[in-house]
């Protein structure tokens, strides 16, 4: 999930005595073709006595011209920006065909507006000698350009240079070292003698420190000022190169200023009567929102805590005297305590593949990997009865920590989804305690395949509600939690009822707000019992499965769309008794935050949602659609439905105020050619089938669907036709 973090960045320039300011240029504010989203920016210049004024270069950068009324000892200036640092895809844009291939040539008429960009200086020695070794056979333009800016990167060495200016191409070539800037200035002359437009970039670096599972990255949080390059390729616009690292620019790349030439790119000019007598730069970064994700699922805060719960739990089943074993997985390794449990849990992920996501960055449907309990249950059967009551009772069991293959023709399907008679029957076996042996089944009667799959002869209960988590820490706390209901139970039996959960289970508990209410009624309960769960220990297993897909403000009223559950469909059986599964269908949640006036309607694809009001104020509906096309599927006719347009409506105007839209796949109806290595590589591709833009043009009125008395929350689109 993305980053905020806040920059700060303060320059001061001392004088020996009171010195008139000329007119000063600052270019210190993001450039409108940022990719990273500014959530806030802040300029401040001293002395106060001055006047500022707002404007945009020819090359449509922003620069702040400061007129100073009266002369100062100091001159100081400070920026303090927030920043969204989502993972951007840099190579997330198109090529036309005509430039596909390299070497090419721009159209007359565009080539006309990149004249200043590709003006070249007149080739040095050390530069004609690079340029001799480069091949002109023709080449792929971007794996080109990649090569090149690699190449540079391995030549010239990075050098911390405090000297103003830009060193000469020829320097920087015989020299083999330079600072950002310098390779930067290398780069555009290179690529201008190649025939390609370039221009110089100066702006802000971020680097987040890498996570603990030994992805790229520093040590530490570092910000600094830094330079690169940019080209212009058709099709795609301006893309980033940054010679210093050889690689494309990503989110961390925060653009100030992009021009034809250095100088008018540098972060502050301007006179002074008086020479600078001390020069003072300071930036810091700090994290601002991490919010837990599954290459972090933890801060050390967090996970201290976690880690005390633990072996608190640990001390309360010792206390209660129950002997008791966990494990994860159909052949476990069982273990007794919290510390057992995570170097086992890790021992399992060393081996594990990674987990897999879907071409579209979300993640795909497995199989359960169950928590498997070791207890007397024989001697104890009110531990089983207590299980099998709430686990009924709590739909977010089932679904929360699910791999998404969930439903009655799942692999592990709840009581309830098996239907009204078997409820009744396990709540009778609750009331008379005639045992269960052959109601936890799945729908073909098989005891392996039930949600809670109990083994009499082992004593041993297969808990089949969890789906794989991404990291061994997630695994870890998911074990915690059965651990610390089974320790629970042991000493304060669950009693309660069966619950008749009705279209709620498969409409309200599709949806993640309803999931997250669902499972912080469990973690009240335990913490009322003495074991205190923070339910943000869970927000990375949320983000991991149920992740967030883009929101957008629209007069007041923000729309927040994520990921939903949508039980999965078996087909009829083919030769050999093969049967497939019709996962084609998809379902995202839809909130709405903020007051909706009567005549405001939230609708998708001109459709009203049947919004169910929240205790917390909200409202939020269900969307179900079909996302994907596949040889065999349920309702072949039914259509792939894309995009998703999210609009609000003023019935009274007969218009949309604004709204946004999801795409089923690439946004330019292009797809991917291969699944995500994990979720940083994952999360571009979300975040490009949102955009917080689109609303339906025109004049229009919200159609209504017939509720449906199955699914009344949900608006289902593959009915809502015409």
């Amino acid at each position: 999930m993305p980053i905020q973090v806040a920059l700060w960045h303060r320059t001061s320039y001392r004088f020996a005595a009171p010195a008139v300011l000329g007119p000063h240029l600052v270019r210190l504010r993001p450039a409108p073709h940022t990719r990273t989203r500014i959530l806030g920016y802040g300029l401040e210049v001293g002395p106060a006595a001055h006047q500022l004024h707002w404007q945009q270069d020819p090359f449509g950068n922003w620069q702040a011209r400061v007129f100073f009324l009266e002369p100062a000892e100091r001159l100081d200036v400070t920026v303090d920006l927030l920043a969204e640092m989502a993972v951007v895809d840099p190579f997330g844009f198109y090529v036309e065909p005509e430039a596909s291939t390299w070497p090419f040539s721009y159209a007359p008429d565009i080539e006309v507006d990149l004249k200043p960009y590709l003006e070249t200086e007149p080739a040095g020695p050390a530069l004609q000698a690079l340029l001799d070794t480069i091949p002109r056979a023709p080449a792929y333009t971007v794996t080109f350009l990649v090569e090149l800016n690699r190449r540079l990167a391995e030549q010239i060495a990075y050098l911390v240079r405090l000297e103003p200016g830009v060193q000469t191409v020829e320097e920087t070539l015989v020299l083999g070292r330079g600072s950002c800037r310098d390779t930067g200035w290398l780069l555009v002359q290179l690529c201008r003698q190649l025939g390609i437009a370039a221009r110089f970039v100066s702006g802000y670096l971020i680097q987040l420190a890498g996570d603990p599972d030994g992805s790229d990255g520093p040590a530490e949080d570092i910000p600094d000022l830094h330079a690169w390059a940019e080209v212009f390729l058709p099709g795609a616009g301006w893309i980033g190169l940054d010679p210093t690292s050889g690689l494309l620019v990503g989110e961390g790349h925060i653009p100030l200023a992009a021009s034809p030439r250095p100088d008018h790119a540098a972060p502050i000019t301007g006179t002074a009567e008086l020479p600078s007598a001390g020069f003072e730069h300071e930036m810091t970064v700090t994290r601002l929102l991490e919010r837990p994700r599954p290459l972090r699922p933890f801060v050390p805060e967090q996970w201290a805590a976690v880690e005390a719960l633990g072996r608190a739990v640990d001390a309360r089943v010792a206390a209660a005297g129950l002997d008791l074993a966990l494990g994860r997985g159909e052949a476990p390794v069982m273990a007794t305590d919290w510390d057992r449990t995570l170097v086992a849990l890790e021992g399992r992920y060393a081996e594990r593949d990674a987990i897999v996501y879907r071409l579209d960055g979300l993640p795909a449907t497995t199989a359960p990997w169950p928590v498997v309990v070791e207890a007397p249950f024989a001697a104890r059967p009110d531990l089983l009865a207590s299980l099998v009551r709430y686990w009924q009772r709590h739909p977010a069991l089932s679904y929360f920590f699910s791999g998404g293959r969930i439903g009655a023709e799942g692999p592990a399907p709840r009581l309830d989804e098996l239907g009204a008679e078997r409820l009744a029957d396990v709540a009778l076996a609750l009331e008379t305690g005639a045992g269960f042996g052959d109601l936890l089944t799945d729908a073909r009667g098989d005891p392996a395949g039930a949600e809670l799959a109990f083994d009499a002869a082992s004593d041993r209960l297969a808990v089949r509600a969890f789906g794989a988590a991404p990291q061994a820490r997630m695994a870890a706390l998911e074990q915690l939690l059965v651990r610390a209901l089974v320790s629970r139970f042991a000493q304060e039996p669950c009693r309660a009822a069966l619950e008749d959960h009705g279209a709620a289970l498969h409409d309200r508990f599709m949806l993640p707000y309803w999931l997250d209410r669902d499972l912080e009624a469990v973690l009240a309960e335990l913490a009322a019992f003495g074991i205190a769960f923070e339910a943000s220990w869970f927000e990375a297993a949320r983000g991991f499965r149920l992740p967030l897909l883009g929101s957008v403000e629209v007069m007041g009223v923000r729309i927040e769309l994520r990921a939903a559950l949508e039980p999965v469909r078996l087909l009829a059986s083919e030769a050999g008794g093969i049967r497939l599964i019709d996962d084609s269908l998809d379902r995202l949640e839809v909130r709405v935050l903020g007051d909706l006036h009567d005549r405001q309607v939230v609708t998708c694809n001109g459709w009203a949602l049947p919004l169910a009001p929240t205790p917390d104020g909200a409202k939020v509906a269900g969307v179900r659609f079909r996302a994907r096309s596949l040889p065999r599927l349920l309702h072949p006719t039914v259509g792939v439905v894309t995009p998703l347009t999210f609009d609000l409506l003023d019935t009274a105007l007969g218009r949309s105020l604004g709204g946004c839209r999801y795409h089923v796949g690439k946004p330019d109806g292009g797809v991917f050619d291969a699944a995500p290595v994990n979720d940083l590589a994952a999360e571009p591709r979300r975040l490009a089938r949102f955009e917080a833009m689109g609303h339906t043009a025109g004049m229009l009125q919200p159609k209504r669907a017939r509720p449906s008395p199955h699914q009344p929350h949900t608006l289902d689109l593959r009915h809502a036709r015409g």
